[in-house]
């Protein structure tokens, strides 16, 4: 985590405290954490967390006990199955350049489980850090020197897509995108 996604989070949390809100409902595993710490009063819903019992947001997802619950995307599942789908659509697969944020707790976790879950299926991965708009660039041309058979992008970096499919296209890369 970076001191400027934490610090973010903490100040966004303190105001949401501060206004006595009645619930705080969050798709980032960092605010829910956040706020976990500063409060068991005010419920927080988590939606679309890769995995709240790894991140220590819930006990379990029958029982998640406390005041925290929500929807998780079971994000590890999710990419074993993208990852078994592009290798049909890409017999021949055998390098994926994941694109992915290591400020962002689920996207780092998202990154280690890609590392096992490509191991297992025998795909190198090349790592792509991408923590702002300034890392884009020169993240996707030092890419291309590892010659990618194809990328795979982490909810995280999603704000970037725009250019990463021009960059994919221009370079006939496909593309495999959970969000």
């Amino acid at each position: 985590r970076s001191a400027r996604s934490i610090s973010w989070a903490s100040t966004f949390v303190a105001e949401l405290l501060q206004m006595n809100v009645d619930v705080i409902v969050t798709s980032s595993t960092l605010v829910a954490r956040t706020a976990k710490e500063r409060t068991s009063m005010i419920p927080i819903v988590f939606i679309g967390v890769g995995d709240p019992v790894r991140d220590g947001l819930v006990a379990s997802l029958v029982r998640p006990g406390g005041n925290v619950t929500g929807i998780s995307a079971q994000y590890p599942e999710l990419q074993a199955k993208a990852l078994q789908l592009t290798r049909e659509a890409l017999p021949r697969l055998s390098r994926l350049a994941v694109l992915w944020d290591p400020a962002n707790p689920a996207s780092a976790a998202g990154w280690k489980d890609m590392e096992t879950i490509a191991r297992n299926a025998g795909v190198a991965l090349i790592s792509v850090e991408i923590q702002g708009k300034a890392d884009l660039e020169p993240a996707l041309g030092a890419m291309l020197r590892h010659r990618p058979d194809a990328l795979h992008l982490h909810v995280a970096v999603i704000q970037h897509h725009a250019r990463i499919a021009e960059h994919a296209a221009t370079h006939r890369l496909p593309i495999m995108a959970l969000n």
